[in-house]
């Protein structure tokens, strides 16, 4: 197991998530959802500016309402998660299960900022949280059957 592995599982621990499965195969792989989050026409569904007193605990509750409203978990609170970073492509989907004490944005940094994506069991919702030049956004993107966007 590489120091990468390591950290990226102390990351799930601490933000309060149960982690259930590990490179779970996909008809979206993860570049492919990242993309999107980063894509040049994509729009915050919402956004809160970094020197926002309790930043992150706002982007994360704003990510948490967003992800409802976009009906983001499965009946069972179980979704797909990528993180960002080192080795993270390699990683894959990590299956999750939703608990209504984690905290996402802040556990879930890279280089400073939450960075992670999430997309609902029928590969169809993607929900992130990016780090831009001043702000933190929520995004929220709707995928075509089979996931992926041309």
């Amino acid at each position: 197991m590489s120091d990468h592995d390591s950290g990226w599982q102390g990351k799930v621990a601490a933000s309060g998530l149960s982690l259930m499965g590990v490179g779970v195969d996909l008809p979206v792989a993860t570049l492919d959802a990242w993309r999107v989050v980063a894509g040049f026409e994509t729009e915050p569904a919402a956004t809160v500016g970094q020197d926002v007193d309790g930043a992150l605990g706002l982007v994360g509750q704003e990510w948490l309402r967003i992800s409802r409203e976009f009906r983001l978990f499965g009946e069972d609170g179980k979704f797909f998660l990528s993180l960002a970073g080192p080795g993270a492509g390699e990683l894959g989907w990590l299956l999750i299960g939703w608990s209504d004490d984690a905290d996402l944005a802040s556990h879930l940094v890279h280089q400073g900022g939450p960075e992670f994506v999430a997309m609902s069991l029928d590969c169809r919702r993607i929900c992130a949280v990016t780090t831009e030049e001043y702000d933190y956004w929520a995004v929220a993107e709707e995928l075509p059957a089979g996931g992926r966007r041309e």
